[in-house]
C-alpha cells in the first residue's frame, strides 16, 4: 500500500516486503525502477546497495541544489492505527525549521552524544537526526532496543541527551536490575512522553538529568514544541514546552470552533512552517484537516497555559462519555501506570446498557508482580470519580502495535471477561 500510493521510483532495504508486493501485483510496480538492498539478496530482482553508490553521476550538475525548500524531502506516513495509514509529504522547509528549533531548544552542540533507539523510519528518530547532522554531534541509534544493551551503550558511551521517548522504553529501562542513575551521571536531558505522574517518576528516576517532554504529530513534521531543559520542574513535568519559534498554537472549542480561553481544554489547532500542505492524493481529507487560513486540526485534546506552555490531555477520540459525563482515557491510564506492579495500562470506551459507555483497563503487569483485577478496581474508590473506575479489567503480555503505537481498536476484539465494578 505504502509503496505504491507514494509511487517511489527507488527503494531501500525491507526486501522479503519488497518481495511479497511484486508477487501480489505481476511482479510490476509501475513507478519502481529499482531496488537496492544493503546487504545484498539471492533474488536476482533486487541489487545490491553497493550498486547504487557505485552510479555514475559524472553526467550531473551537482554545483547547484535539485530542489526547492518547499519541495517534498520524503513522505512519511501516519500510524494507521485506524485505517490505512495517510501519506503526509513534508517539504524541506518544514524538516529544516523543525532540525534547527530542536537543536536551539535543547542546546545541542558537537559535545553531546544523542542515544535514540526508536525506529529510523519514524520521526522520532528522522527529526532528532537531522538535528544531530546540523550540531555535528554523535548519534547513536539501534537496530532494535534491548534493555541490556541499552544500559551499556547509556553508560559506555557517555550519552548526554536520552530519547527514550515512549513509557514501554522509559520502564524497561528504569525497572531493570542493573539500572543504576550513578552511572549515568553524563546524562543531561531525558526525553519522554507519558502522563505527569509518570513522568515525575522518571525525574526521580534520574535526578541529575532534566526531564522534558514534547508536543507534535507526523503532519507537524513530527515536534512542534519540545521542553526547555531550563524551564521550571514543574513546566518540564506538566507541559510539553512552548511551541517553536514561528509556529502557532490556539485551543478551540471541539463543536463550536471558538476560541478558548487560557488554560481551558480544547482541541489543538496548529499553523506556521512546520505544518505540511496536505495528505498525499487526498484532497478531500487535506480539507478536512487543514483550514483555508492554514490551521491544522490535530484531533487532540490540550490546553495553553498565559504564558504559551501547551499541555496534551489525550486524543478527543480517546474521550469517553460515561453516562454524558466526558471522561479523558488519559487521566484513568495516568492513575494506573502509577499503580504498583503495573508496566503499562490502556483504557478504552466499550458499550453499555445502562451509561451508554465504560472504561475497560488494559494492564500488562511487572515482571513478577501479583496484582488481581479487584485489586485494581479498590485502590481507585476514593481516589478518581466513581464513573471513572474501569467496569473491566483485562490483563495482557503483548500489545497490538502499530511501529510505536497501542493499536487501541484492537483491543476492543479482546475478551473482556465479566464486569467487576457497577
Amino acid at each position: 500500500y505504502l509503496f505504491i500510493s507514494s509511487e517511489s521510483d527507488e527503494i531501500t532495504n525491507f526486501s522479503d516486503l519488497i518481495l511479497s508486493v511484486l508477487d501480489a501485483n505481476d511482479q510490476k510496480i509501475d513507478s519502481l525502477t529499482n531496488t537496492y538492498v544493503l546487504g545484498g539478496s539471492q533474488d536476482d530482482r533486487l541489487l545490491n546497495f553497493d550498486d547504487f553508490l557505485n552510479l555514475d553521476i559524472s553526467s550531473e550538475n551537482l554545483d547547484e541544489p535539485k530542489s526547492e525548500g518547499e519541495d517534498t524531502a520524503f513522505i512519511m506516513y501516519t500510524s494507521g492505527t485506524t485505517s490505512n495509514p495517510k501519506g503526509c509529504p513534508l517539504s524541506h522547509n518544514n524538516m529544516m525549521h523543525a532540525t534547527k528549533a530542536m537543536m536551539e531548544r535543547w542546546n545541542i552542540s558537537s559535545s553531546d552524544v544523542f542515544w535514540d533507539p526508536l525506529p529510523m523510519f519514524h520521526m522520532s528518530s528522522i527529526l532528532p537526526f537531522s538535528a544531530c547532522l546540523m550540531a555535528r554531534s554523535e548519534f547513536i541509534s539501534t537496530v532494535h532496543f534491548d534493555p541490556d544493551k541499552s544500559l551499556k551503550v547509556l553508560e559506555e558511551a557517555e550519552v548526554s541527551i536520552a530519547f527514550p521517548a515512549f513509557p514501554a522504553v522509559m520502564l524497561a529501562l528504569v525497572n531493570h536490575p542493573e539500572f543504576n542513575s550513578s552511572k549515568l551521571s553524563k546524562l543531561r536531558i531525558i526525553n519522554n512522553v507519558a502522563p505527569v505522574d509518570t513522568l515525575r517518576s522518571f525525574q526521580e528516576a534520574l535526578p541529575d538529568a532534566k526531564q522534558v517532554s514534547a508536543y507534535g504529530l507526523t503532519e507537524a513534521s513530527g515536534v512542534c514544541s519540545y521542553g526547555s531543559p531550563d524551564d521550571p520542574l514543574e513546566k518540564r513535568i506538566t507541559t510539553s514546552g512552548r511551541p517553536f519559534n514561528g509556529v502557532k498554537i490556539r485551543i478551540i472549542h471541539p463543536e463550536t470552533g471558538e476560541e478558548m480561553p487560557s488554560g481551558e481544554k480544547g482541541l489543538i489547532e496548529i499553523s506556521g512552517p512546520t505544518v505540511f500542505k496536505g495528505y498525499l492524493n487526498d484532497p478531500n481529507k487535506t480539507k478536512e484537516t487543514i483550514s483555508s487560513d492554514g490551521w491544522l486540526s490535530t484531533g487532540d485534546f490540550g490546553s495553553l497555559s498565559e504564558d504559551g506552555f501547551i499541555s496534551y490531555h489525550g486524543r478527543l477520540k480517546d474521550m469517553l462519555k460515561v453516562g454524558g459525563e466526558n471522561v479523558a482515557a488519559l487521566e484513568i491510564e495516568s492513575f494506573y501506570n502509577n499503580y504498583e506492579g503495573v508496566m503499562i495500562s490502556q483504557v478504552i470506551g466499550v458499550d453499555d446498557e445502562r451509561l451508554g459507555e465504560v472504561p475497560a483497563l488494559f494492564i500488562e503487569k511487572k515482571e513478577g508482580a501479583n496484582i488481581t483485577a479487584e485489586e485494581l478496581i479498590e485502590s481507585a474508590k476514593g481516589k478518581i470519580s466513581n464513573f471513572k473506575i474501569p467496569r473491566y479489567v483485562v490483563f495482557v503480555d503483548d500489545w497490538p502495535m502499530s511501529s510505536t503505537k497501542v493499536q487501541k481498536f484492537k483491543l476492543k476484539e479482546y475478551d473482556l471477561g465479566k464486569k467487576v465494578f457497577g
